[in-house]
Formats: structure tokens, sequence, C-alpha cells
């Protein structure tokens, strides 16, 4: 199970990510993602990952998507930090780097 929270401050908007991000929840992070993007085109979005306590593969594919789209990402806790540090480090798939 994941709980999204959205908050609206501002500068940007902060998704806060509790619990497991697999199967489903993906799918509903995206969508969520998506739909905060096209809706507030200017605002950065900030994922807060400090209450994450397990990503599959296809979540890690996904958070890596949103960090290459300039998505911040908040990483508090050494599990954590561990674990974008290993999305960014090796990735899980081959992915073009943002270019500008």
């Amino acid at each position: 199970m994941l709980r999204v929270t959205v908050k609206h401050d501002d500068t940007h908007i902060t998704l806060k990510l509790e619990g497991t991000l697999k199967g489903p929840w993906v799918d509903e992070l995206k969508r969520c993602w998506l739909d905060l993007v096209s809706t507030n085109p200017n605002k950065p979005v900030w994922v807060d990952l400090t209450a994450v306590g397990f990503v599959s593969p296809e979540g890690k594919d996904l958070i890596a998507d949103m960090e290459d789209a300039g998505v911040e990402l908040i990483a508090v806790g050494p599990m954590v930090r561990a674990l974008v540090d290993e999305i960014r480090a090796h990735g899980y798939r081959i992915r073009k780097r943002r270019v500008g």
C-alpha cells in the first residue's frame, strides 16, 4: 500500500510517499505526478521518499524517470539515501540523461 499526500507551497509541490511503491501503486504515482505537472507546469515538484519502506524495480524506474524530468528527491535517513544512490549509480535500465 502507498499513501501519497500532495502539498502545494508558493514555490513548489511536494508529493510525500508513505509505504511501499510496487504493483499498481507505481502506475498511480505516475498518474498523480503527470497530472500535477500538466496542471502546474511552472512549479517544481519534490518527492519525499523518507517514509518509503520498499520500492520495486518498476518503482525505481519511475523514480529515475521523475528525477530525469527534474523532480527533486527528498531522501532522509540512511536506507532511503542508499535507495536513491542505487537508482542514480546503477539504474535498472538504460535511460537518457536530461540535457539542459
